[in-house]
């Protein structure tokens, strides 16, 4: 993902959790590690089915606050729509 980001240079990720069904402490680890990355980049995070058990696991992890609860989205083409809002698209 590095390699394709700093190629790339978006403003914008947006990953996709509809097959994460159960995330563990360090699917939460890592979560928190990309989220750091790119925002030295600048580059803004977007998640999407993240699922209820996951979004709580984030929450007490801290994970979600960092990321921002406005940046999670049910849907795939809901997280475009914004990220090419604020893109000015």
């Amino acid at each position: 993902m590095k390699h394709l980001v700093q190629e790339n240079q978006p403003k914008t990720l947006v990953i996709d959790l509809s097959a994460v069904i159960m995330m563990d402490m360090d699917g939460d680890k890592i979560l928190d590690k990309i989220y750091r990355e790119l925002h030295k980049k600048n580059v803004q995070l977007l998640l999407v089915n993240v699922g209820r058990d996951n979004l709580e696991l984030m929450r007490k992890t801290g994970t979600l606050e960092k990321i921002g609860s406005q940046n999670v989205y049910k849907t795939v083409r809901a997280a475009v729509a914004a990220a090419q809002k604020a893109a000015g698209e």
